[in-house]
C-alpha cells in the first residue's frame, strides 16, 4: 500500500473512533459488551426482577428504569434495570432472610391504648 492510501485509511479510523466516542458520551451507543436498551412489558420486566407484575406496577413510579411513554403506556429498560440490580443496596427486592420487622409496616406496629392502660 501506498503511504497515501494508509493515510486515507487512518483518517477514516479516526473519524470512526471519535464518532464512537462522541456517541457514547452523549449516550447514543452502547459500550462494548454492553447489550443495546431494550424497553421491556410489565411482564417481562417483572419475570427479570423475579416479582409480579401488580408488584411492579404500584411501585414502577418509584423506580429509575421506569419508562412512561404515553398516559397508559409504560416500559421498562432492560438496561436500567440490570443496572439497579447491579447497584449495592438496592434494598427494593429483599429476600426472605432480610424481612422488615412489622413495626416498620404501616398499620402493623404495636397496639397501644391511648388512656395509658396497662401501664
Amino acid at each position: 500500500m501506498s503511504p497515501a492510501t494508509l493515510d486515507g485509511l487512518f483518517e477514516q479510523l479516526a473519524d470512526l473512533i471519535a464518532d464512537r466516542i462522541a456517541g457514547r458520551l452523549n449516550g447514543r451507543a452502547p459500550a462494548v459488551g454492553e447489550e443495546p436498551e431494550c424497553l421491556l412489558d410489565v411482564r417481562a420486566a417483572a419475570q427479570v426482577l423475579g416479582v409480579t407484575p401488580g408488584w411492579l406496577r404500584r411501585h414502577g413510579p418509584a423506580l429509575p428504569f421506569t419508562r412512561k411513554l404515553s398516559h397508559r403506556v409504560v416500559r421498562y429498560s432492560s438496561t436500567g434495570i440490570a443496572a439497579w440490580l447491579r447497584r449495592a443496596g438496592s434494598g427494593v427486592l429483599r429476600g426472605t432472610g432480610s424481612a422488615r420487622p412489622a413495626s416498620t409496616i404501616r398499620g402493623r406496629g404495636p397496639r397501644r391504648d391511648p388512656k395509658g392502660a396497662g401501664r
